[in-house]
């Protein structure tokens, strides 16, 4: 590391008495910074699950079969980021095939078609369909995540990137996707606040997932559209957003992502460097992919404490460690693993280990 081992501050969220770490402060050259740890995506079912669902698509089981299995699998998801003393607590999401059938096959004037493959990923997912102005009436975040587990802890809520969804969809109503897009995030928006005022869930954060945004360099009208869908969240859900990017390089959109309206921005660390984050302007707060979602190999701290202290030499206020993305790529107990070492990397970087 180039900057001395940074000095714990006193903070009542800092440790819960088992040596659990909560958020950290640290003294950096420039500010205070604060790391808090967070999942990024959707967790791996088990392979009895997976039998189930099969079982399920050929008329074997029922969806209340499959729900029962998969609400059973979700408690011990979440209750083992409360153990790892993570400070905002996703659901699994084991009911999401991917990350935008729960909308597109419940909202009007949507619908899904065929397989297409998930960036260069040996994953697929369904093609929504545009069929004409989506409408919802809410209910999929009820239907799909199971908020019972959820309430009294400090929730982040993972919701397909407006645009990201627009452009790998098939349109066939004439509306510019850029204002379809728009549309689409006010849609989530209102499933958001249907979703808390029904359960009584504490929604912290709304992630929005955006690798297409960082795929290629957008135009203008394109970037512009993304920022009308980050802002028409935020107003809409009265909610910080975090606009993940992941697959591509940061740098794709080093014009305009520091205007993009989020409160935080989320980089990929195993194609982007400090470097390239510091290049875009962003300043603040950051999430840091940290831990390869794609990969087995499960990460030691000391690779990644170089990355982290340029992040605080150069002023971030707060630090969000997370994943790259969905941890479905791994076997369940490699996620657990990865899962683990996020809280070991906030440890090691605070100059404590348990």
């Amino acid at each position: 590391m180039r900057n001395a081992v940074h000095e714990l501050i006193p903070d009542g969220r800092r440790e819960n008495g088992d040596g659990v770490f909560r958020t950290v402060k640290l003294h950096g050259k420039k500010d205070m910074t604060e790391l808090v740890v967070h999942v990024s995506g959707a967790l791996p079912r088990s392979e009895e699950l997976f039998a189930l669902l099969r079982r399920h698509a050929r008329g074997r089981a029922t969806w209340e079969d499959v729900r029962g299995a998969a609400r059973e699998e979700s408690s011990g998801w979440v209750r083992f980021q409360k153990e790892l003393g993570f400070d905002l607590i996703a659901d699994p999401m084991l009911l999401w095939h991917d990350h935008f059938r729960p909308f597109a096959e419940r909202w009007s004037g949507v619908e899904v078609n065929g397989l297409a493959r998930w960036f260069d990923n040996n994953v697929f997912y369904r093609v929504p369909v545009f069929k004409g102005r989506p409408g919802s009436r809410g209910g999929v975040l009820r239907d799909y995540l199971f908020p019972e587990q959820l309430v009294g802890c400090r929730v982040k809520l993972i919701l397909p990137e407006p645009f990201t969804m627009v452009a790998l969809s098939e349109r066939r109503v004439e509306v510019d996707p850029g204002e379809l897009a728009v549309e689409v995030a006010r849609l989530l928006a209102f499933e958001v606040r249907q979703f808390v005022r029904e359960t009584g869930v504490s929604v912290e954060m709304v992630q929005l997932s955006a690798p297409y945004v960082v795929s290629r360099r957008l135009g203008d009208r394109e970037a512009e559209a993304v920022s009308e869908s980050v802002r028409a969240l935020r107003e809409g859900t009265g909610t910080r957003v975090l606009l993940h990017t992941f697959f591509y390089p940061l740098s794709n959109a080093s014009d305009w992502i520091a205007d993009s309206g989020a409160d935080v921005v989320g980089f990929d660390a195993t194609v982007t460097s400090a470097e390239e984050v510091l290049s875009t302007g962003l300043r603040g707060e950051i999430a840091v992919g940290i831990v390869d979602s794609r990969s087995s190999r499960v990460e030691r701290p000391d690779e990644v404490m170089g990355l982290l202290g340029r992040l605080v030499e150069a002023g971030f206020s707060r630090i969000h460690l997370t994943t790259t993305t969905d941890l479905d790529y791994v076997p369940p107990q490699v996620a657990r693993a990865k899962l683990e070492a996020l809280r070991e990397i906030r440890a090691a970087y605070s100059g404590r280990r348990r």
